[in-house]
């Protein structure tokens, strides 16, 4: 079986190739990141600094998931998490208890004006 490491370093080669970009960009907006999960729906990506995964979820997202369905031949979405400030663990064990409990909906502020009145 293939490993996560391998897969991103052929998307991160491919992202390179799509992005025509070479080594200083590459390591300007993607240096550091690692691909630490992937399932058969999304891609979740640990980036090094809060402003990198800014800058890629803004101008790259696209050229990245286009990375990632041209690799493993299936699309899937890219989440970049920034390790910044908390781990990857600590954020991406929210990401699953968020998906395992929804938060409650609130009525909305249009709902709650025409209630009040």
């Amino acid at each position: 079986m293939v490993s996560e490491k391998e897969i991103w370093k052929i998307t991160y080669e491919k992202i390179a190739a799509l992005l025509e970009f070479g080594d200083f960009s590459m390591n300007l907006w993607f240096g550091g990141t690692e691909l630490k999960k992937l399932t058969d729906t999304t891609a979740y990506i640990q980036i090094g600094e809060d402003y990198q995964k800014s800058i890629v979820d803004l101008k790259y997202l696209d050229v990245v998931k286009e990375a990632f369905k041209s690799v493993l031949g299936f699309e899937v979405i890219p989440v970049f998490i920034s390790v910044q400030k908390h781990s990857f663990e600590d954020q991406f064990a929210d990401i699953l208890s968020e998906q395992d409990c929804p938060r409650e909906k609130k009525p909305s502020i249009l709902y709650r004006t025409r209630r009040w009145f």
